[in-house]
């Protein structure tokens, strides 16, 4: 059963997160990343875009 949710950063929708067969996925919400305030977590490897990781 491959599950999915939804992330919130201080009650504030950030993007989603997926179980896949490989691990998991993580996508920021478009409107989240165009918050001037909004708190993103920024990893090496990981660029901060509304894409997969």
């Amino acid at each position: 059963m491959l599950r999915s949710g939804k992330v919130y950063v201080q009650n504030i929708y950030a993007g989603k997160i997926c179980e896949t067969e490989d691990g998991y996925e993580f996508c920021y919400d478009t409107e989240y990343l165009s918050m001037e305030n909004a708190a993103k977590c920024i990893v090496d490897f990981l660029l901060l875009t509304p894409a997969q990781f």
